[in-house]
Order: C-alpha cells, then structure tokens, then sequence
C-alpha cells in the first residue's frame, strides 16, 4: 500500500479510496498510516465500491490471465 504521487495537484490513497464502502478490513503497516495521516488528511472517504471503472481499464486487465481467471464468477 502507498500513497499514490500527485495527480491534479493532490496525492490519493487508490488502495483505501476505491474499496471505501466495501465489506473488508485492511492491516496497514504503520508507516503507511503515518505517511496516510500526513499527506492524505484532505481525502474524503464515500462509498467508491460500487462505481465501475474507467472506460478501457477492465478490457485491458481481461488481457491478464491471472486477473481473468480470478475475475471469473466460474
């Protein structure tokens, strides 16, 4: 997990932000929650869980055969 480098002149947490709303509980290391604390305190955390992903991103992980496989309800 990490913070992820600016974007649009702010630093974002993807890990944490796209998951929010999800039923899961994460163990983060502590220098992750410091480094979270400081440079992650102007996030606001809503439910992400259930938007869909950019056009093109899941196409594009299909092509993994891993992720397919996993991704797959079979």
């Amino acid at each position: 997990m990490r913070i992820s480098p600016t974007t649009d002149g702010e630093k974002h947490c993807w890990h944490l932000e796209k998951l929010a709303g999800a039923d899961i509980v994460y163990t983060c290391p502590p220098k992750f929650i410091g480094e979270l604390l400081l440079e992650g305190n102007h996030i606001e955390f809503r439910d992400q869980i259930d938007e869909p992903p950019p056009d093109g991103v899941m196409e594009k992980l299909m092509k993994i055969p891993y992720f397919a496989k996993g991704y797959d309800e079979k």
